[in-house]
């Protein structure tokens, strides 16, 4: 019998994500967030792949997680809601790959396209997207404008001396007492 090939890199993990979501009819709309959706300045090696899936019915995909083991060979999961009561996925595959599933629907009075794209440029997912947004699957065709629409993320400014020496301290007093 031959052995599943699972992906061992962020490019192989989005084409298995894009075979299955083509397979899923209940997926309505994927969106990569963030790093690995923005080419200025582009993803490191250490950045992992963040994604917003929209569903008819997002109850199947946040009951339980046997779905993203298309994927890979899960390490470590768990589940954590958003402030909006989303259910996000963090999973760790055994290739090293990691990846964050979003769970989300757009609420059921929101029906027409303009107000779908008016929710995503200004609802919960507002302060995702200056950060880099991709369009991946779009089964209704709406969104092809979206990432034009979006206004880039403003850069940090850097903390002052006193500011980041705080933060130093705060981590390394975590890390005692995490150990």
């Amino acid at each position: 019998s031959s052995m599943k090939q699972f992906p061992l890199d962020y490019a192989e993990l989005e084409a298995a994500f894009l075979e299955w979501a083509h397979q899923t009819p209940d997926l309505e709309m994927a969106l990569v967030v963030g790093s690995r959706a923005r080419s200025q300045p582009p993803a490191d090696e250490w950045s992992d792949l963040d994604l917003i899936l929209f569903f008819e019915d997002p109850q199947p995909w946040i009951g339980q997680h046997a779905w993203l083991e298309a994927f890979g060979e899960i390490e470590l999961i768990y589940s954590d809601a958003s402030q909006a009561g989303d259910v996000e996925w963090l999973v760790l595959y055994n290739s090293g790959l990691k990846a964050d599933f979003m769970v989300a629907r757009f609420p059921p009075h929101i029906q027409n396209p303009a107000e779908r794209q008016e929710y995503l440029l200004h609802g919960p997912f507002s302060e995702a997207l200056p950060f880099g947004v991709r369009l991946l699957v779009d089964k209704r065709d709406e969104f092809a404008d979206l990432p034009q629409k979006v206004g880039r993320a403003e850069a940090t400014a850097l903390p002052d001396e006193e500011h980041y020496l705080t933060c130093l301290h705060r981590f390394w007093m975590d890390c005692t007492r995490v150990a």
